[in-house]
């Protein structure tokens, strides 16, 4: 599987479809920020069930509880044929955030890095808990210890390829790779990945300034794939 990390405000999602399509694409993600839109209403308004596609939604856990969430994701994917997924973050705060507000529990954004993480642990075990409507989830590790908690606790996970060591992560996870990338390498990444049952997350770190470039290799590369 091959996504595409979409960071861009106020993008058009019905566009970034056919584009995605187009392109060779399996699906995208989208952050998790407190000054942008929801990105679950948004990709409600904007599925399309004749595409393959798959949406990945990132979240900082501390800001939704297990239930709740498991409700969206059952009435998005019931309408959608299961197609979006969840990225638990215990994440970067930017400073801009931290004075936000609207968050009750202990754990906040104000709170350590450490807190942050042991919230998650406990919400993974509260996952775990739930008798219907359990969410696909991928949970962001960029250390070896994190990586085993979490598969231990029978999570699939999404790690930097600067943080991956290729052999310790399981199949059915994703490795996130920063652009700009050099194609030719790129393209051996994407098969060496999906040998070993590893999807392909797709990002730049600032909106646009890479992304026609990538897409345009995704294109290449399932050209080339098909005329194999």
């Amino acid at each position: 599987m091959i996504y595409w990390f979409e960071t861009a405000y106020n993008i058009d999602i019905k566009q970034l479809n056919k584009d995605l399509v187009s392109h060779g694409f399996d699906g995208a993600m989208f952050p998790y920020q407190v000054f942008r839109h929801d990105y679950f209403t948004r990709i409600s308004n904007s599925i399309d069930n004749e595409l393959s596609l798959k949406y990945i939604v990132a979240i900082r856990p501390y800001a939704i509880s297990p239930q709740y969430l498991s409700m969206i994701c059952a009435s998005i994917n019931e309408m959608s044929k299961n197609k979006v997924l969840i990225n638990l973050v215990s994440g970067e705060i930017n400073e801009s955030e931290k004075e936000y507000g609207g968050i009750l529990d202990v754990v906040n954004d104000k709170s350590d890095k450490h807190d942050r993480h042991q919230y998650l642990l406990k919400y993974l075990d509260e996952l775990n808990n739930l008798k219907y409507n359990k969410p696909d989830v991928f949970v962001s590790a960029t250390k070896k210890y994190t990586l085993k908690e979490y598969y231990d606790k029978g999570f699939n996970c999404m790690i930097p390829f600067n943080r991956a060591t290729i052999d310790n992560i399981k199949p059915g996870s994703v490795i996130s790779v920063q652009a700009p990338i050099e194609k030719d390498y790129l393209f051996t990444l994407i098969d060496r990945f999906s040998s070993k049952g590893l999807s392909i997350l797709l990002w730049e770190s600032e909106p646009n300034t890479e992304k026609n470039n990538i897409f345009n290799a995704i294109k290449e590369y399932r050209d080339r794939k098909s005329e194999a």
